[in-house]
């Protein structure tokens, strides 16, 4: 996604550390030491149980959320979309205090 001059520019890069392919980033620092976070995300569809393929990204981040809340002894059932809105928020917050720093 960066190349010629913005190259050196890159000061990070990575994906959720979530593990659910939910979004990945790029830090860039700038003129006067100005920093830029680009993220680009991918939210899944709506969708019901009965409707979801078993190769489709929310039966994938389905079963994973599904390990995650049975380690952590959560018994609800995991809801992609919602979880994702918390995982990006948490995820934005904790960047913006490590920015401040």
């Amino acid at each position: 996604m960066v190349c010629n001059k913005w190259k050196s520019r890159v000061v990070g890069k990575g994906a959720d550390p979530f593990g659910l392919g939910q979004w990945t980033y790029i830090a860039l620092r700038g003129k006067g030491n100005k920093r830029l976070l680009i993220v680009s995300a991918y939210r899944v569809c709506q969708q019901t149980l009965s409707t979801i393929g078993p190769t489709t990204a929310t039966m994938q981040q389905l079963g994973s959320l599904s390990r995650k809340f049975r380690e952590a002894d959560i018994t609800s059932d995991p809801k992609t979309r919602l979880q994702f809105i918390i995982d990006l928020q948490a995820w934005l917050e904790q960047k913006g205090t490590k920015a401040m720093a």
